[in-house]
């Protein structure tokens, strides 16, 4: 048995544009805050770089604290998030996707912006799922698909955007062009423009 894959390059009739992406930095609200954290996290890698026990605990260990940092760039870099969403906004015509990979920044987003979001994450399945995508894909009033990348990023069509906003970053690159690819695929006819909002100085980078 054999299994043939089309890869999107390959399939010419879709006729898709190639993806532009853009990096913004953006300065965090309190820098300090981040500085201190990331400076006891260093403080904790090299108390411990010496140790040769235990070393799948340390790992998991250090991948928590990591995340920590992660989350906590993400919840700095909100107002400069909001400014951002605020200001394409201001284009009545646009859609937006935003994706996210910490929970409690999307739900932020929807207390901000209301009725003109639908959120896709893991508490959203089956019916309640398509219907977010379709209120998406059909209401004009409904501008901005929040959603988690690893819930959202597959398996979904989001084309009424043809713009996406990363506000923070996974460890796999794949998981990032999925991510993307939910607005640039069959059906959509323009020009896909991704954005990532690095925060300055922190893990982002």
């Amino acid at each position: 048995r054999g299994m043939v894959r089309r890869l999107k390059a390959d399939q010419k009739e879709l006729n898709l544009k190639p993806k532009i992406r853009r990096i913004h930095q953006v300065t965090l609200r309190r820098p300090q805050e981040y500085a201190f954290a990331e400076k006891e996290f260093r403080k904790w890698i090299l108390k411990r770089k010496s140790a040769r026990k235990a070393q799948k605990t340390l790992r998991a260990e250090a991948l928590v604290k990591v995340g920590y940092l992660l989350r906590l760039s993400a919840k700095l870099k909100m107002r400069k998030i909001g400014h951002w969403i605020d200001d394409f906004l201001k284009d009545p015509k646009l859609k937006l996707i935003v994706f996210s990979y910490i929970t409690p920044l999307l739900v932020a987003l929807e207390r901000r912006y209301g009725g003109m979001t639908v959120r896709i994450d893991g508490s959203v399945t089956g019916r309640h799922r398509a219907a977010a995508v379709h209120r998406f894909q059909t209401v004009p009033s409904c501008r901005i698909a929040l959603c988690n990348g690893k819930a959202a990023g597959v398996a979904l069509t989001l084309t009424a955007a043809w713009h996406v906003l990363g506000t923070d970053l996974p460890w796999n690159p794949a998981i990032l062009l999925q991510a993307e690819d939910r607005a640039h695929r069959f059906g959509q006819k323009n020009q896909v423009i991704i954005t990532y909002l690095i925060g300055k100085g922190t893990m982002d980078e």
